[in-house]
């Protein structure tokens, strides 16, 4: 499913939380679109919120919702790429709050000062969305992220257990998740971006993974079938 929000006007609103469109049911939404299989809304600071329509073509509860996060990385050079906290009070409404625009841009502040902008489009049952660096700031070498969040909400309403143990690994609560991944998931290989620090500690201090590939943005790793225990993972 593809995401997309539009309005271009000349001089944006005074910085601070984004205006919000303020009567129901969109009182704390600055951009709200519907369409017959969809709605795509736009909050205060900035994040944006994919749900799915049901049959009776009313949003699905928040548990379903796909969540729209911009992110500012700077990049060392190594590759290596540090997320900078977004400003709260730091949002500018290029375009006014309201409903169903077909083109939507504001723009933030993040740390370092630097400064990004976001324009998302909406076409029918398609939301684009993208972004760039207007000022880096502070920062060496910037770039504008949209990070996505897809809720684990079918593996929930199966597996509510299996659901928390997925939780807790991503989140680095499990000191070794190689077995655990391989027998209470059935998985050989594990694709990950690189926000989970805590997940990867405990990877490659376990013994139990190989990295297969890499770059700035993502791992995958093999998980061994025996641990290795005088070279973990990383260490020369």
């Amino acid at each position: 499913m593809k995401c997309l929000a539009l309005f271009l006007f000349a001089a944006p609103l005074m910085a601070g939380p984004l205006p919000t469109i303020g009567k129901q049911p969109w009182l704390v939404q600055y951009v709200a679109y519907e369409h017959k299989q969809l709605q795509f809304t736009i909050n205060s600071e900035g994040v944006g919120q994919l749900l799915p329509m049901n049959e009776k073509g009313k949003p699905l509860d928040d548990k379903h919702a796909i969540k729209f996060l911009p992110v500012v990385e700077d990049v060392s050079a190594d590759g290596k790429a540090a997320a900078k906290y977004i400003q709260k009070d730091g949002w500018e409404a290029v375009t006014p709050a309201g409903v169903n625009a077909k083109t939507v841009t504001y723009r933030g502040t993040a740390g370092g000062n630097s400064r990004f902008e976001i324009t998302l489009e909406f076409d029918g049952k398609e939301v684009r969305a993208g972004g760039k660096i207007l000022d880096k700031g502070t920062l060496i070498n910037p770039r504008f992220r949209l990070r996505v969040q897809v809720p684990n909400i079918y593996l929930y309403d199966k597996d509510p257990d299996l659901s928390s143990l997925y939780e807790r690994i991503t989140l680095g609560k499990e000191e070794d998740p190689g077995p655990l991944i391989r027998n209470r998931f059935g998985a050989r290989y594990v694709f990950s971006d690189n926000t989970h620090h805590d997940f990867f500690d405990h990877a490659r201090a376990s013994g139990w993974f190989d990295i297969v590939y890499e770059d700035t943005q993502c791992t995958i790793m093999y998980i061994r079938d025996q641990k290795l225990e005088e070279n973990p993972l990383g260490e020369p």
